[in-house]
């Protein structure tokens, strides 16, 4: 899907891996909403790409 703009996740099965791979699928993302995904831990430079999609 890469020209998906907007993805809302709850409760999802996945780690960073699974954050990782939409991140690199979904090239126009401009919005990632994840909760309660307890296996979500934004290691390494996750959390900095994360942080930019919401500027």
């Amino acid at each position: 899907m890469p020209y998906l703009q907007h993805i809302v996740v709850c409760f999802g099965r996945f780690g960073d891996s699974g954050v990782s791979e939409i991140l690199a699928k979904c090239k126009a993302l401009t919005h990632l909403v994840i909760q309660w995904s307890w296996n979500v831990e934004l290691n390494g430079d996750l959390a900095e790409i994360c942080e930019r999609l919401q500027q």
